[in-house]
């Protein structure tokens, strides 16, 4: 039986190779994508959600616009990094695919409420504001998700480049597992 899984992205060339491999693995049951404001502002990232669906023959996926910035501070997006519309370096046409009218946080919760516990992963792979909402909004569904599965990253360096045990660091801090461990960051 295949994972349901909620993609929550802000697609740009990164997500976008994300989004496109899960919907070819026939492991994955993707229930949705809830696209939020990140790599580019949200009217960009759910434009490139639909665009990627649409390009993977998926038109039938559902896609929900979500939180168009993050909970505690002004908007900072990677158009240096991603172009202007996210996308940029391929030419992609215009999806006809529609936006849902549910918000994505309201998805989330919907959904997370509607399956069995602890049948559904999160798979956040941009800011994680949709999530935090959701998690805020209607606490109950914290229990019922399976695993949540996220793409983190290192800011001032590029990667895991020190030898164990700091390489592995995750993106959630946690306290040490020995003396010899460095405390979180």
């Amino acid at each position: 039986m295949a994972r349901k899984i909620i993609i929550d992205t802000d697609p740009g060339q990164d997500d976008a190779v994300a989004i496109l491999l899960a919907l070819a693995s026939p492991e994955l049951d993707v229930l949705g994508l809830s696209v939020v404001a990140g790599n580019v502002p949200l009217a960009l990232t759910e434009l490139n959600a639909r665009k990627i669906c649409e390009l993977a023959g998926r038109a039938d996926l559902p896609v929900y616009a979500g939180c168009d910035a993050p909970l505690m501070r002004k908007l900072v997006t990677a158009e240096e990094v991603h172009g202007k519309s996210g996308l940029d370096g391929v030419e992609l046409p215009a999806p006809v695919m529609q936006l849902q009218p549910q918000h994505a946080v309201d998805f989330i919760i919907d959904t997370l409420r509607r399956e069995p516990p602890k049948t559904v992963s999160l798979v956040p792979v941009g800011p994680l504001t949709n999530i935090a909402t959701a998690f805020d909004r209607a606490p109950d569904i914290i229990e019922r998700v399976q695993e949540i599965v996220l793409m983190g990253g290192a800011y001032f360096e590029v990667g895991n480049i020190t030898p164990p045990p700091s390489s592995t660091f995750s993106s959630i801090p946690r306290p040490p597992i020995s003396s010899s461990d460095p405390a979180p960051i």
